[in-house]
């Protein structure tokens, strides 16, 4: 449950940047779209590499 609420935390705080760099795009006439989805992409990538390594840390802990 840690790690969902994590994962919310994570990606709400990259949605709320990713609204600034938005409307700066729209403002000047680019695609707002491809750094919204790389930006989203990327967070998730961090979050498993993040989740596997404790999950890896948790399972040597325990033997």
């Amino acid at each position: 449950m840690a790690y969902l609420a994590f994962y919310l935390i994570f990606v709400g705080g990259k949605a709320a940047f990713m609204y600034g760099v938005w409307r700066l795009a729209k403002s000047q006439g680019r695609s707002p779209w491809f750094p919204l989805t790389v930006s989203i992409f990327f967070a998730s990538i961090v979050f498993v590499a993040l989740f596997v390594k404790g999950r890896a840390e948790s399972c040597t802990s325990l033997a």
